[in-house]
């Protein structure tokens, strides 16, 4: 996108969190090798050398986060084993069928992991009736991470 043409070669860090960028978004930021921490997601791991990245111990909460870590996997042919443990993928792997609703609270919290807990504006979210979970719209339009696996 604009922000990946724009942004100065010397920016190695960027905290978009709370911006509503979806996972698409990520995961083009995710490409450019001078960003070496996106929302405090340390990418200076990713080498061509790297043959094991663990983020278990401390997991990647929000979705288009873990679409970052996922895309920037490109940069590390050689990598073997990626632990994404406890980490959040998006609502888009739910295992129960979502209903979209249109209407109701302008205040409710998003349970997809997205940078905004809680989102205004639009009121046209998903439910799932069985888990009583609500996933925003930037995370339901947002590409599944699991697809790039």
């Amino acid at each position: 996108g604009i922000l990946s043409q724009c942004l100065p070669p010397n920016v190695t860090k960027i905290d978009l969190s709370g911006a509503g960028l979806g996972a698409h978004g990520y995961q083009i930021l995710s490409q450019i090798p001078t960003l070496q921490q996106i929302n405090g997601v340390d990418m200076s791991a990713f080498k061509a050398s790297t043959e094991e990245l663990d983020f278990s111990a401390t997991p990647v909460v929000p979705s288009g986060s873990v679409a970052a870590i996922i895309a920037r996997t490109v940069l590390t042919p050689k990598l073997q084993r990626l632990n994404l443990s406890k980490c959040n993928l998006t609502s888009k792997s739910h295992v129960h069928p979502l209903t979209p609703v249109v209407g109701g609270s302008s205040g409710i919290g998003c349970n997809g992991g997205c940078d905004c807990r809680t989102f205004e504006g639009t009121n046209a979210y998903k439910h799932c009736a069985d888990c009583d979970l609500d996933f925003c719209s930037t995370c339901c339009m947002s590409q599944c991470p699991m697809i790039d696996l």
